[in-house]
């Protein structure tokens, strides 16, 4: 398997495990490092529960901002668990705008109705030199949603190295 180019260093990525320890031991980890590891692995798929997981650790309370005022007094708001399989997710809220965010706020999940798995090989697709026609019929996923999904990785304050 070839190395990743995760930020500024190039990792090597075989599974899981490697990705979680990868975020857990890195200082200053950002969305995009996340983005690369799905655009460049076709073997590795995480489930839902794993990839809020991931989001909370990239989220931690030391690195969590306010995505709309980028303020650091934030608070927590409110638990519920949204998904069937019991994965529970926390809103927090801003002391400064007073709006409320989760970890998916402002990332490709935020919203999604697509299964997490679906959207991992939709990274890898829609960033690829494909037609938006022929990364539908691969995911085997509407045009319109191919073309969704397409706008809403590359808008979404991330740089995807294409």
């Amino acid at each position: 398997m070839d190395n990743i180019k995760v930020t500024d260093i190039d990792i090597k990525i075989e599974s899981k495990e490697d990705i979680i320890n990868y975020l857990k031991s890195t200082d200053r980890i950002d969305y995009n490092a996340l983005i690369n590891i799905f655009k460049s692995n076709d073997e590795i798929i995480l489930s839902r529960k794993e990839i809020i997981s991931l989001l909370k650790i990239i989220n931690d309370k030391s690195n969590r901002r306010c995505p709309y005022c980028d303020s650091r007094f934030i608070s927590r708001h409110q638990k519920y668990t949204k998904y069937k399989d019991g994965v529970t997710k926390e809103r927090f809220r801003c002391k400064e705008c007073r709006k409320t965010f989760s970890d998916t706020t402002n990332t490709i999940f935020h919203n999604a109705k697509l299964p997490f798995e679906k959207i991992q090989m939709c990274v890898k697709e829609v960033t690829s030199d494909n037609t938006i026609r022929k990364a539908a019929k691969n995911l085997d996923i509407s045009v319109p949603t191919a073309f969704y999904m397409k706008h809403k990785i590359l808008n979404n304050k991330v740089a995807v190295d294409i």
